[in-house]
């Protein structure tokens, strides 16, 4: 599982799927970074990954929950689009509760607009 944390890791460093406010939508130059995700996750037979949806601070508690999960779902289904099993993923929405960068500026908000991927299980002897 670690060695496919690390692949997963190395496919996405310096990079992130990132949305315009308010939208579940895919940024287009997000497409390269799910190419090499994709490619990632297909070496590692066996396991889970964790497809985490992220929000700003904008807007209410409830709509922000729901939108970092269908922002999670997006990625989730362009991954498959990939050739990623989808019962290789598992989609989760944690809506404004984990921001990457504190702040109400718009840099802030952009950044914590975001998808984060976890290797979450694997199974018995099928290490990636």
């Amino acid at each position: 599982m670690s060695n496919c944390q690390g692949g997963v890791d190395a496919a996405i460093t310096g990079q992130e799927v990132h949305f315009d406010s308010g939208q579940a939508t895919i940024k287009v130059e997000s497409g390269a970074l799910l190419d090499a995700l994709a490619a990632a996750l297909k070496t590692c037979s066996g396991v889970k990954v964790e497809v985490a949806g992220h929000t700003d601070a904008q807007g209410n508690d409830a709509a922000n929950m729901a939108l970092s999960e269908q922002r999670a779902a997006s990625v989730a289904a362009a991954l498959t689009e990939r050739g990623v099993p989808s019962d290789r993923m598992v989609t989760r929405g944690y809506g404004e509760t984990m921001p990457k960068v504190p702040g109400d500026s718009a840099e802030a908000w952009a950044q914590n607009r975001r998808i984060e991927f976890k290797v979450a299980s694997t199974a018995a002897g099928s290490e990636g």
